[in-house]
């Protein structure tokens, strides 16, 4: 028992609700001292007492589809997107430091035609969104709107032939130029008009990890928001399972990697036999999710393994095969998070989490059977310590 008190004392301390890591300083001239290697990421570890001058940058994309305003055949106007990107543009600037001149609104509301939520100019704006990147700067971007599905096409198949999605669908997110509106006769002889859905002015999730995270510098920081349907893996990180707090089933696997990870740490120049010896203990499908090298998040990704470059962390409204709903409120996945945010200014990713399925679950009750259940999702790029502030920098 003795031999295995270190490992111990490091699997309580790593399960301790007490643990918070000190967060960075912010300077009076907007440099980031980063004090401790705080758990966001592994990167950030590297910076430990160095000064990192850093820019804030946001966009903030809301399509609320006002040619669709009148067809009768589904809810497809969203007014409340526009507010949703007035809101948490006067939220950013009052309440988080960004600068007027450092956020780019498209909405149906600007004046400016370039500044509405078509594909060209959506494409246009994550272009110079991410054009420069620096370390230790931070990006926010937020979309709300309408998405999609559709089935993987061979021509975006990779190159080695892999599984490129776990359930071969491809989302995508609906500019307000991608809809068209088309009249049809129905069975009785009345004229009604129908939306269609252009799929050549869609933007794929492909095309939305291509501009907002593969061209990101090393120690910058990104988070995005996808306030609609089909949102869980939108952005194509790698991580999203082994970040789920909330059902009796993940806390489980969360267990069961803290185990391993501790015990790795404790044998380190054998971590591979340690490693060897417990799988073949358990069955050869447990084997299986708990390879490290799997091409998709099993929920047990170790988190002592995860490599340099960007913090990548996307929360969306719902997994992939679900639906978001509007309440006549207009309370939205976007204005929970800043509630909650303002109300609890040093909460944890696992609390942050658990405080938005408890708040829509809420409303789910209160619409009594109007609203769809929808499960919100974190996803990042590499497996996030839950435990650890949630810091907006």
């Amino acid at each position: 028992m003795s031999s295995y008190s270190p490992w111990l004392d490091r699997f309580i301390h790593r399960h301790s609700p007490k643990v918070r890591r000190p967060p960075p300083e912010v300077l009076a001239d907007g440099s980031l001292r980063i004090l401790s290697p705080f758990q966001h990421g592994p990167s950030l570890s590297n910076y430990i007492g160095k000064f990192i001058t850093r820019r804030k940058k946001a966009l903030l994309v809301g399509v609320g589809y006002r040619a669709t305003y009148g067809v009768q055949d589904v809810r497809w106007a969203l007014p409340g997107a526009h507010t949703d990107v007035r809101v948490v543009k006067d939220w950013l600037t009052q309440k988080r430091g960004y600068r007027e001149q450092d956020i780019v609104v498209l909405s149906e509301d600007m004046s400016d035609p370039l500044l509405h939520p078509t594909k060209d100019n959506i494409i246009r704006e994550l272009e110079a969104f991410t054009a420069g990147s620096r370390p230790g700067d931070h990006y926010f971007f937020l979309y709300t709107g309408h998405s999609g599905q559709r089935e993987v096409r061979s021509d975006s198949i990779k190159d080695d032939g892999a599984k490129k999605e776990e359930d071969n669908m491809d989302e995508y997110i609906i500019p307000c130029d991608a809809v068209a509106i088309e009249s049809i006769v129905d069975d009785d002889g009345k004229k009604k008009k129908m939306v269609k859905i252009r799929e050549d002015m869609t933007i794929l999730d492909d095309d939305l990890n291509r501009l907002l995270v593969e061209r990101l510098a090393d120690t910058s920081q990104l988070v995005a928001v996808f306030d609609n349907c089909h949102s869980g893996t939108l952005l194509d990180l790698e991580h999203h399972r082994c970040n789920r707090v909330t059902s009796g089933y993940s806390r489980g696997r969360r267990f069961l990697r803290s185990t391993f990870e501790a015990l790795t740490e404790q044998h380190e120049d054998e971590a591979d036999t340690v490693f060897n010896q417990l799988l073949t203990k358990i069955s050869t499908r447990m084997v299986k999710k708990l390879n490290p090298m799997s091409r998709f998040c099993t929920g047990l990704c170790p988190r002592i393994r995860a490599g340099d470059g960007a913090l990548v962390i996307c929360i969306s409204a719902c997994k992939d095969a679900e639906n978001t709903y509007e309440t006549p409120d207009g309370s939205s996945l976007t204005r929970i998070m800043i509630d909650i945010l303002d109300s609890h200014e040093r909460t944890s990713y696992k609390q942050f989490m658990r405080r938005v399925v408890a708040e829509l679950n809420r409303l789910e009750r209160q619409a009594k059977g109007k609203m769809g259940k929808q499960n919100p999702q974190i996803s990042s790029k590499f497996p996030l310590l839950m435990a650890a502030t949630f810091i907006w920098i």
